[in-house]
């Protein structure tokens, strides 16, 4: 699925008919706070090594692995758009509630 439709209902009330591409469903929002100390912070993510059988040599190299996957350097999609020659203001990555979203269509 890399597209749908929608209609979505604001809380004042307001509906408007959206079209969304690449869309993800999320339990919650995704709010990634750099302090553990934070009374909001609810979830610990990250990867975890599975060590057993592994020396502590191959744990290493699997954590090195994983860091060094997080310092590839990947475009933000703003570049990326304008490196296709199209305006990467005309693109908004947007969340919607879902208790305001119906008539949803996959295109």
């Amino acid at each position: 699925m890399s597209k749908i439709s929608f209609t979505y209902k604001k809380d004042d009330g307001t509906t408007s008919k959206r079209v969304i591409i690449q869309p993800k469903f999320l339990k919650e929002s995704s709010n990634y706070l750099k302090d553990f100390d934070k009374e909001s912070v609810k979830y610990v993510q990250g990867y975890e090594i599975e060590g057993e059988g592994l020396s502590e040599s191959e744990v290493k190299r699997y954590e090195e692995a994983v860091n060094d996957f997080y310092d590839l350097v990947m475009p933000k999609m703003n570049d990326y758009l304008a490196e296709q020659g199209i305006d990467p203001k005309k693109v908004k990555q947007k969340a919607f509630k879902k208790e305001g979203v119906s008539d949803v269509q996959v295109l």
